[in-house]
């Protein structure tokens, strides 16, 4: 569950930041550029990281 699925500025949890930090590092060992990527439903948190990060 996202904790802040209504409020952008919002906490965020650290197993959150956690998963986040992971997701990103597996992303960039694949080299991952410019590829739709969907893993789950929420307030966008993760798509928004991913795309900051790689594209």
């Amino acid at each position: 569950m996202d904790l802040s699925e209504t409020n952008q500025t919002a906490y965020r949890h650290p197993w959150e930041l956690s998963r986040m930090e992971i997701l990103l590092k597996e992303l960039e060992k694949l080299n991952i550029r410019g590829e739709v990527l969907d893993i789950g439903c929420g307030d966008g948190y993760f798509d928004k990281e991913i795309i900051k990060n790689f594209l």
